[in-house]
């Protein structure tokens, strides 16, 4: 399995962090998944990595919710 790296040293001091939104289908349903590094600490799989919809380099700490429908990122 091929895993992609995330370095603090290759994407600043500001950015510790890559948040990465997907959906994937379980029984039938769509389901909004985050994936995320550990603050630039794990690695991410080439399949997770290429199945992201969308892509956030952000510092740590930022947590993500569904309320009434609209998804919020909360710093």
């Amino acid at each position: 399995m091929a895993l992609t790296k995330i370095l603090n040293s290759n994407i600043g001091e500001s950015f510790t962090e890559m948040y990465g939104i997907a959906v994937e289908l379980e029984a039938g349903i769509e389901h909004l998944k985050i994936i995320h590094t550990n603050g630039g600490n794990d690695d991410v799989s080439k399949e997770d990595y290429d199945k992201l919809i969308d892509l956030l380099w952000a510092a740590t700490g930022y947590s993500f919710s569904i309320e009434n429908g609209h998804f919020i990122i909360t710093i």
